[in-house]
């Protein structure tokens, strides 16, 4: 029995009642203390909990005071997690993995040399640029209102990788681009993109050919995939994503504990993820 705690803020009750009624894990989902990350230095030597799933602000604050953080984790700039593996606590970062497979899946002949677009400046936003840059691309154009916490991120990546183009575009300048995009990593929800997202919808800037992917993880009708589908261009919404990422945290997790016919099977459990959550949606 493996105890968690979910400070993700992506449907936490949702993914304890699949996990813990609907498939029946070997959990224990722990209650959160209020000042949960009051101190951050002590919670990356002992983590009260086997796992501690962590939003982007809660990534953020435990990366600035982590003393060792895995090379995986160091190239995207992003935590999902805390995991307590043999009596070490480690920032991991299973999205990362789940976005590439599912992206390699969904469009396996995506154009690399193309623009990749990406939305927001938070952490998952640099997750994202990671993601493509890791894939091959080498133009990306991040579209954010807080241009100086974009160009942060920009001077990180620089000092990380070689040979990159970036350039940053601001509310407004999206829909003045060119069609020379082939994947759009959108970070933002409607109510947080606003004017930005609005302008997403247009897909103006993204090839035919393209993929559009949406992280954020929600139940509601989404503009943006609607648009993707309404226009024939392939997308990959946070359901999906997410879905992949939580198969590969508790494949990690739980280890030979995963009971069968989840372990080992990542269809099996997306399958069960999908009919879950369609259930919901008609309630």
């Amino acid at each position: 029995m493996k105890s968690i705690r979910d400070l993700s803020g992506q449907m936490e009750e949702i993914r304890k009642t699949f996990w813990l009624e609907k498939l029946s894990l070997p959990l224990e989902w722990q209650q959160l203390a209020g000042d949960e990350l009051s101190d951050p230095e002590k919670i990356l030597v002992e983590l009260p909990c086997d796992a501690l799933l962590l939003s982007q602000e809660a990534s953020d604050t435990l990366f600035a005071k982590a003393q060792r953080i895995p090379a995986e984790v160091v190239e995207v700039q992003f935590a999902d997690c805390l995991l307590r593996e043999q009596k070490k606590v480690w920032l991991r970062c299973f999205l990362k993995e789940a976005l590439k497979r599912l992206i390699l899946k969904k469009a396996p002949g995506l154009d690399t040399h193309s623009t990749c677009y990406v939305t927001g400046s938070g952490a998952w936003s640099r997750m994202c640029a990671a993601v493509a840059i890791q894939m091959g691309f080498r133009r990306i154009v991040m579209i954010t209102s807080q241009s100086e916490e974009a160009l942060a991120n920009v001077q990180k990546f620089s000092r990380l990788y070689f040979d990159l183009k970036f350039q940053i575009l601001g509310e407004t300048e999206l829909t003045s681009q060119p069609s020379n995009g082939s994947l759009l990593l959108n970070t933002l929800t409607p109510e947080e993109g606003g004017t930005i997202f609005d302008d997403l919808t247009y897909l103006n800037f993204l090839k035919k050919e393209g993929l559009v992917v949406d992280l954020p993880l929600s139940l509601q009708s989404n503009p943006l995939l609607e648009e993707a589908d309404h226009v024939g261009v392939r997308y990959l919404a946070g359901q999906e994503i997410w879905g992949m990422r939580d198969w590969l945290f508790l494949s990690s997790l739980l280890a030979g504990e995963m009971p069968s016919p989840w372990s080992g099977h990542e269809s099996n459990y997306l399958e069960e993820w999908k009919k879950f959550l369609s259930t919901l949606k008609q309630t």
